[in-house]
């Protein structure tokens, strides 16, 4: 049998530009399960009042400190999508930027979070109902850890280099991977100690810090409950 030609991936668009750039973003906070606030920096398109736009969401712990702007990909994203009618939502994963809390790395709180975010979206007068999420790293991780959960509305997801568990970053079949553990968690730490834009969030900060730190730095590489969850 003759070897199929390859298959070239290049989908025809189904949406096109027929609005202005959104280049800049109305703040929002929105309610955790357990009270923290989650905020986020919301790029609607300037469209009719009748329009209903789906949105895409990226959920990060990466974004700059200057509350309201896109930089880099983000900024490609809104530039690409917003005119096409998307609204591109970009929010704090807890503990850090301006949202509250304490950063619990795929932990069952921010789980949660990305659940209450994509439910949130979807359910506004504005949306459509239908969201995706998108994501790099740990963006990619903080999708696979909220999808679990099946929030309604969340429709499609784009994850790249993403682990689905944080064991799988600090061991490998339970042989520690060099130092990647407590590294990562000082370094977490470290980030949620510096006052940025929201110092008033930095009493949240401390909260889970010595339990990530106390378990990043175990070397017998078991699955306790801390890497389960």
């Amino acid at each position: 049998a003759r070897r199929p030609r390859p298959l070239n991936f290049r989908p025809k668009g189904q949406s096109w530009d027929r609005f202005p750039v959104r280049a800049r973003a109305t703040r929002v906070v929105i309610q955790a399960h357990d009270g923290i606030a989650l905020h986020a920096r919301v790029f609607r398109p300037r469209t009719p009042r009748s329009w209903r736009t789906p949105v895409i969401l990226i959920h990060s712990p990466y974004f700059d400190y200057q509350g309201n702007q896109a930089h880099g990909y983000t900024l490609r994203l809104v530039h690409f999508f917003t005119p096409k009618g998307y609204t591109i939502v970009l929010s704090d994963v807890r503990g850090t930027g301006y949202s509250g809390g304490c950063l619990e790395q795929d932990g069952r709180n921010q789980a949660r979070d990305f659940k209450t975010l994509v439910e949130h979206f979807a359910s506004r007068r504005w949306s459509n109902g239908r969201v995706g999420s998108y994501g790099i790293s740990y963006d990619g991780e903080a999708q696979n850890a909220g999808a679990v959960l099946a929030p309604k509305g969340l429709k499609s997801m784009v994850t790249a280099a993403a682990i689905s568990g944080l064991y799988e970053h600090a061991y490998f079949d339970g042989v520690p991977v060099y130092l990647n553990g407590p590294l990562g968690a000082t370094g977490y730490a470290i980030d949620s100690a510096i006052p940025k834009s929201a110092p008033h969030r930095l009493p949240e900060r401390p909260g889970c810090q010595p339990d990530n730190l106390v378990n990043n730095l175990d070397p017998s590489g078991d699955m306790t409950a801390y890497w389960r969850e």
